[in-house]
């Protein structure tokens, strides 16, 4: 079985996705914030080179060695660097060749445990 990539479920700024309701019904803006709901004004925010790392406690992490902090709480040159060193490793083609094997068999001896023993740790 081959992966294939699934369709971005933001397209022509229509949200498709079947909790698209309730995420918009739970998620409050902070004071003093803006909501983005224009896929391509939020992807050249996200591209900015303006833009930095804020929330999801990265304002509180000083990593001291940048090869040691998650991409995730990089910001400029070395978010740029860190993510075009890992590219590779998450490109549609290595998700299919190398990963989804392994998710594949994982999944698989996850139910055959499960439908052996009758329940399951989550």
């Amino acid at each position: 079985m081959t992966a294939t990539p699934s369709e971005c479920p933001v397209h022509n700024n229509i949200d498709r996705r079947k909790t698209a309701k309730i995420a918009a019904e739970q998620n409050h803006c902070e004071p003093g914030a803006h909501r983005v709901s224009n896929a391509e004004i939020a992807r050249k925010i996200m591209c900015s080179k303006q833009a930095i790392q804020a929330g999801a406690g990265a304002d509180m992490l000083e990593y001291k060695n940048p090869e040691q902090a998650p991409v995730f709480f990089l910001d400029g040159k070395d978010h740029f660097n860190k993510r075009r060193m890992s590219q590779r490793f998450l490109s549609p083609r290595a998700v299919n060749d190398q990963h989804y094997k392994v998710m594949e068999n994982v999944t698989e001896r996850l139910l055959n445990e499960l439908k052996q023993n009758k329940s399951g740790k989550l």
